[in-house]
């Protein structure tokens, strides 16, 4: 249950990483 937890909360990390990634590249292109 809780390296699910550590699982779910990297896979998140990962995801708002990339979205902000994502974000950036738009707002300078």
């Amino acid at each position: 249950m809780i390296s699910n937890l550590c699982e779910l909360q990297s896979t998140i990390k990962q995801g708002k990483i990339k979205w902000s990634k994502h974000y950036m590249l738009s707002k300078f292109v």
